[in-house]
């Protein structure tokens, strides 16, 4: 168990290193920084965002729902093993992007205007800032003890996380355009 959580917390890293060889990479051959908020510029990227926004609000509220592959959650036997213990850490450190995302954008771009060392190391460190909860709780289990027990108020802390969703959809669809 221990090697497959250690295999988990390196794929947050890994994905932190390639992340920062893309930086890297557009850095070196185009001389542009990567900025995380750039795509918000264009009324359909905002457009797309936002209709994303609703539907995902409508998920929380059970409107409707979309059934995980066996794969991916675990019950088959794909994704099983280091490999794919490496791979939902990947996917992990991927889908947390959104919720870091104010913090990871300042962080990319200020790596981008170091020199490439110092880059992957800013963002190797990121990697290992959000395994390192990962990594304590494989070596210290009781702590998972200490953790709130699931129940109602799960329920509605996914109808408190719809309704901020759609709060944030309205505001982003406003600030669309008008049409003159």
């Amino acid at each position: 168990r221990i090697g497959l959580g250690m295999a988990f917390c390196i794929g947050v890293v890994v994905f932190f290193v390639l992340f920062a060889a893309a930086a890297i990479g557009i850095k070196l051959t185009t001389g542009a920084v990567f900025n995380w908020s750039d795509q918000l510029r264009y009324p359909s990227f905002v457009l797309a965002m936002g209709l994303f926004l609703v539907a995902f609000g409508l998920f929380m509220f059970d409107v409707f729902g979309i059934a995980v592959p066996s794969s991916l959650t675990g019950s088959g036997s794909t994704g099983s093993g280091i490999a794919g213990s490496i791979g939902m850490g990947f996917l992990a450190a991927l889908l947390s992007t959104p919720c870091s995302g104010a913090i990871l954008a300042a962080v990319v771009v200020w790596a981008q205007t170091q020199n490439p060392a110092t880059s992957l190391l800013a963002f190797t460190l990121m990697g290992v800032g959000m395994a390192l909860p990962y990594a304590v709780i494989i070596f210290i289990p009781g702590l998972l003890n200490k953790l709130p027990k699931p129940g109602d108020w799960m329920e509605h802390v996914r109808k408190a996380m719809g309704f901020i969703l759609l709060i944030i959809a309205v505001k982003l669809l406003g600030a669309l355009p008008k049409e003159r």
